[in-house]
């Protein structure tokens, strides 16, 4: 069996993560695997040391029937059983053509988010394209299967993976502070793109409240994205917020963190399930985030994190204040969210669960 993943690039996002853990994980399980990118952009370095193959398309397309044609000789050369497409829903509907013309079976892994796409929407055709060509449909999360109407003979189910051998290899918090010069006894992390989608406007507002008044918190920005100059000039004089840019051990700064927050801005963006929650909860370390999309499957409010509503900075400020103040209460979160994270996200019981949807398409 070969499984060949499609995508734009293998920039620094959630689903390329979850592509690459996957791919990490069925190679451990036997199954062969390898990876078409339509431009040559990689922030995940490590990919280049796992031993799987890497192809990339050559030159750019002057127009898509250019691009689906050269497609469809890339497709045709590598000979996958099973093409898997985590690409966007633009790029999707020209890889699910090249593949559907050479009878390949067709998985669609983009409905990563919960936001609605609807008739009015300008993707709404290029949805029900790459749906009507796809096999079967993996969302990871219930809200995004609902918000995308997924037909229900082709909807699967999947939540992220985690490899917790990720865990045996992360630097000591003390090691991280001196390397980054982080002088505050208190660490406040987010793990996100710059762009509409996040709401660090939301993050930084509190972040700013919080430094005027307890000079012991740094809070940590960890993303790249076109809206993170403008933050950065907004913020200059605040020592105690970190631009840190993209991390591709991010592992690291969770492990040094109190809390890590997710903010998302829903008039743009519904999160699926967070590769940041998930590894903030492996790392025993409680999240406040935004409520909505796929985020409410993960986090039980006051259980193993706090919910909280969108755009509201001065709920985000009483949170983190209550737990900085209050570190059993930290812990007890944490414990609660590795047991959960524990139970639900390993990635050897997902990479199980993805054969078994690729030996019943092949059967």
């Amino acid at each position: 069996m070969k499984i060949l993943h499609i995508n734009d690039n293998i920039l620094g996002g959630g689903k390329e993560q979850r592509m690459i853990q996957l791919s990490e994980g069925l190679l451990l399980k036997g199954i062969k695997v390898e990876i078409l990118i339509l431009e040559d952009r990689i922030d995940y370095k490590r990919i280049n040391e796992s031993g799987i193959k890497i192809h990339c398309l050559e030159g750019k397309p002057k127009n898509y029937l250019t691009l689906t044609s050269r497609l469809y000789r890339k497709i045709k050369e590598i000979d996958p059983d099973i093409v898997q497409i985590w690409s966007s829903l633009l790029s999707a509907s020209f890889i699910s053509v090249a593949s559907f013309l050479l009878g390949k079976k067709i998985i669609g892994s983009y409905v990563t988010v919960a936001t609605s796409i609807d008739f009015f929407h300008k993707h709404f055709l290029l949805k029900k394209i790459d749906f009507m060509l796809a096999d079967k449909i993996i969302a990871n999360s219930n809200a995004g299967l609902r918000s995308f109407k997924v037909p229900h003979k082709k909807g699967i189910l999947i939540y992220n993976g985690f490899d917790k051998a990720r865990l045996n290899s992360i630097k000591s918090s003390e090691e991280l502070k001196l390397q980054y010069n982080i002088k505050e006894s208190n660490i406040i992390t987010m793990v996100a793109r710059f762009d509409k989608a996040k709401d660090y406007n939301m993050y930084l507002k509190s972040a700013q409240l919080i430094c005027d008044e307890n000079k012991s918190v740094a809070f940590l920005c960890l993303g790249k994205g076109p809206m993170e100059e403008a933050y950065k000039k907004k913020y200059k004089e605040n020592k105690s917020i970190y631009f840190l840019s993209f991390q591709e051990n991010i592992l690291n700064f969770v492990n040094a963190s109190d809390v890590c927050v997710l903010c998302s801005d829903n008039r743009f963006h519904l999160e699926g399930v967070s590769n940041s929650i998930i590894e903030s909860m492996f790392l025993k370390k409680p999240v406040i985030a935004t409520s909505g999309g796929g985020t409410d499957e993960v986090i039980i409010n006051g259980n193993n994190g706090f919910l909280i509503s969108p755009s509201n900075h001065l709920q985000l400020k009483e949170k983190l204040e209550y737990l900085i103040s209050n570190n059993q209460e930290r812990l007890k979160l944490g414990e609660e969210a590795f047991k959960f994270a524990n139970n639900k996200f390993d990635l050897g019981n997902k990479t199980d669960e993805y054969i078994k949807i690729y030996n019943d398409l092949l059967n």
